[in-house]
């Protein structure tokens, strides 16, 4: 097998790869959709939804706000659903094990209240700290039921009582939406909403580009191989990503630098087993399983040349994360934070990534970043 990488000059996967918060990929009119919700994010706002289909940024998105919220004010809870939830019971231990604090145990049929007094007495804490707490959770369409919500929606009545530290922030696909807008108690609670959207095809031409730049690859894509690869992918960058990297595999096979429709079609056969670049622009009947999605877009055409416009930030939005290492426990220790705003731009060769998140944490909520 040709090593493409080598070819390419490069060190790791071009687009199948994890990215840096610093490298992602936006349009100018999501630039102040994301302003806002670092914003919202930034203090206690009861309830925020994070809105779009599968492989379309989200759960990148999350880790965005997990490296620029500031350590020294907040807490960040990030978690992911595994399965569908139909009753209460699943939110409490998580938070419980985040706080570092012991509850008594949660199944079905037991009564929740002795977990949650304890678990609310650590927001006292919070307040007390002048602390604010984000749990993100991911994949949180599998909340099935308004009886899921449930304890989402007692922390925000206790909230309502004694004070405001915490904000509950859920990301899923437009089933989250549909459920949460049919349970009242939780509708008037919705301080923001993002939705984000598949790429357009003239942010899939630019996305490609971004990706290539900060990779340090001078592969070249010509017109009709992008309007292909949008047309398979619908812009969806989990897909572009694998289409894109095909096309570097298949263009090593054949020595060639410009990636054309020819090559688009080659790669489309091996990721699909079929050639459905022969089809002239049909869609595959299955998604490709998705690498981390690596952008955050909008609906709306944009004219390329105000893709490349840089916007100035507000002050808060290049707050810094940390002066240096967090003193808490769990997976947050092991590496220094360093500044990160929206106006990073730095290419050439890519590294590992530390992301400063454990796999299990997702499972069983690990101490926050902030205690002992």
């Amino acid at each position: 097998m040709a090593d493409y990488l080598t070819f390419w000059q490069a060190k790791t996967a071009i687009f199948r790869r994890e990215v840096a918060p610093d490298e992602l990929f936006y349009s100018t009119t999501m630039r102040p959709k994301l302003e806002r919700l670092l914003l919202q994010c930034s203090q206690p706002n009861g309830l925020i939804l994070v809105v779009g289909p599968s492989g379309t940024g989200k759960s990148t998105m999350l880790k965005w706000l997990y490296d620029t919220l500031e350590v020294a004010k907040h807490e960040v809870l990030l978690t992911t659903l595994v399965r569908d939830e139909t009753t209460m019971g699943w939110l409490t231990p998580r938070l419980a094990e985040f706080m570092g604090v012991a509850v008594p145990a949660v199944g079905p049929g037991h009564d929740l209240t002795p977990a949650m007094r304890r678990t609310a007495a650590t927001f006292d804490e919070l307040i007390t700290e002048h602390l604010s707490l984000l749990v993100t959770i991911d994949a949180a369409h599998r909340l099935v039921t308004p009886e899921s919500c449930g304890e989402i929606n007692a922390y925000l009545n206790l909230q309502a009582l004694a004070g405001s530290c915490v904000t509950f922030l859920l990301a899923g696909d437009q089933r989250l939406k549909q459920l949460i807008l049919s349970i009242p108690e939780l509708s008037t609670r919705v301080a923001f909403t993002l939705e984000i959207h598949p790429l357009t095809r003239t942010e899939t031409a630019d996305y490609i580009d971004h990706r290539l730049r900060h990779a340090g690859v001078t592969a070249t894509f010509d017109t009709d191989a992008v309007a292909l690869i949008y047309d398979l992918s619908s812009g969806i960058a989990a897909s572009i990503d694998h289409l894109a990297e095909g096309c570097l595999i298949e263009a090593a096979f054949m020595d060639v630098r410009m990636i054309s429709r020819t090559v688009v079609q080659a790669a489309a056969a091996q990721i699909y087993g079929d050639k459905l670049g022969d089809k002239s622009g049909d869609k595959p009947s299955g998604k490709v399983p998705g690498a981390a999605p690596t952008h955050l877009s909008s609906p709306s055409e944009i004219d390329p040349a105000k893709q490349q416009t840089i916007l100035g930030s507000p002050s808060w939005l290049t707050m810094p994360i940390s002066q240096g290492q967090p003193t808490g426990g769990g997976p947050f220790d092991s590496h220094p934070h360093d500044p990160k705003s929206l106006d990073a731009d730095t290419a050439g060769a890519t590294k590992p990534i530390d992301s400063g998140i454990k796999l299990t944490s997702l499972f069983k909520s690990e101490p926050g970043r902030n205690r002992s």
